[in-house]
């Protein structure tokens, strides 16, 4: 199976296009660049235009999709100069699907597994969560390292208590994660997740059997916070300011929990699983322009949060009344019935009152000059009688031709 330094996600959906332009990678870059930015590009932006739409209607849809497909261009404003060529020939066409690496599909996977999960945090939505959960499976395929959004909808269930949900998500995820453990341990020899360490010292009568787990967790995860506080100080370095995109994503978040709390646990915890952990990674440094290509799964979460301030301004909601009401699926969004949906004529409470039916004592035929037959009707003024709940009308509507 070779030496399995990649998933085996990605090479396995090209291996079907190697049989039309041969085992060349310069012949198979236009095919790979049709692929990813006719059909996969799309399917992205349909993604986040759903999510905004289950989240505050389908007017706020169309505004996250739109800031979704120009944010990586307004972006370049964004940075200094002399940034500009980490940013726009490192990291957009990495962005904008024109390379071949799995960066781009691994990400609409992430998008296509976060929107079905918003609709999984619905009553009942059990095909949702195990579309959801599959989807997530093929995230990981194409790259390990999206398992780190998995925070994002634990979180999620958690706080919507969608505790069918969230097993219908983890049993669909399961087979992917065991293809991704036997690719490992095929390739690799050992699975890199409960390896032993490199260096093997005999344990002696003071030494522990079993290693403890700090050190497990040093050893698989790698977090550095100085290279944290480092990438940190680069991008104040060469953008404008850091404190910007900070709080953008805060009031995004709290502009998000205003709608649906669990939906801010989904894309607070999806973005800081990639912010905190590969940004503290000792191979992302900012002003190389790897640390972008590393959080990329994650920045379509801060496109969304950052889409979301408007929805602070106080009187903003009461303007836009009804457009701004979640997208409804049979009555529901995000688990909570929207404030514009009405009942139903079937439950509505029917009055107690009679029925009163008017009776016409006098009714006149009119001919119309027109050789077309049309109708007219009069308005009635109609009385009760004494005796009955029937009622008598002057002048009742009658059609006349």
């Amino acid at each position: 199976m070779g030496y399995a330094l990649t998933s085996h996600g990605w090479p396995m959906l090209l291996a079907p296009l190697t049989w039309i332009t041969g085992s060349s990678s310069v012949d198979l870059l236009p095919l790979t660049t049709i692929v990813q930015v006719g059909l996969l590009a799309p399917i992205a932006t349909l993604a986040v235009y759903d999510i905004g739409a289950r989240l505050a209607g389908r007017l706020a849809g169309l505004w996250c999709a739109s800031a979704f497909v120009v944010a990586p261009f307004a972006a370049i404003p964004y940075f200094v100069q002399r940034y500009h060529d980490s940013w726009v020939d490192q990291f957009l066409p990495q962005a904008l699907g024109l390379t071949q690496q799995a960066d781009f599909p691994s990400v609409v996977a992430v998008l296509v597994s976060v929107a079905l999960t918003v609709r999984a945090l619905e009553a009942g939505a059990y095909r949702e969560a195990v579309l959801a959960g599959t989807f997530a499976g093929v995230a990981l395929a194409l790259k390990p390292a999206n398992a780190l959004f998995l925070g994002g909808p634990a979180l999620a269930f958690l706080l919507a208590r969608r505790w069918r949900q969230a097993t219908l998500f983890a049993v669909a995820l399961a087979p992917a994660l065991l293809a991704l453990t036997l690719w490992k341990w095929r390739g690799l020899g050992e699975v890199p997740l409960f390896a032993d360490g490199e260096v093997r010292i005999a344990a002696g009568l003071g030494d522990p059997a079993v290693a403890s787990i700090t050190t497990w967790f040093d050893r698989t995860v790698r977090l550095d916070l100085d290279t944290w506080k480092q990438n940190m100080s680069n991008l104040r370095e060469f953008s404008w300011s850091a404190r910007v995109l900070q709080f953008l994503a805060i009031a995004g978040a709290i502009a998000v929990a205003r709608r649906s709390l669990a939906a801010a646990g989904l894309l607070v915890g999806w973005l800081l699983g990639y912010v905190v952990v590969k940004g503290a990674a000792d191979v992302a440094t900012v002003e190389s322009g790897s640390y972008w290509r590393l959080i990329m799964p994650a920045l379509p979460a801060f496109v969304l949060l950052t889409a979301s301030v408007p929805l602070l301004v106080p009187t903003l909601l009461e303007r836009m009344g009804p457009r701004l009401s979640p997208f409804q699926a049979g009555g529901r969004a995000c688990g909570r019935r929207s404030p514009s949906s009405r009942a139903s004529p079937s439950s509505r409470p029917r009055s107690s009152s009679p029925r009163i039916r008017c009776v016409s004592h006098s009714s006149r035929r009119h001919r119309t000059p027109s050789s077309s037959p049309s109708w007219s009707w009069t308005r009635s003024a109609c009385r009760p009688t004494a005796t009955s709940s029937r009622s008598t009308c002057a002048g009742a509507a009658m059609p006349t031709c």
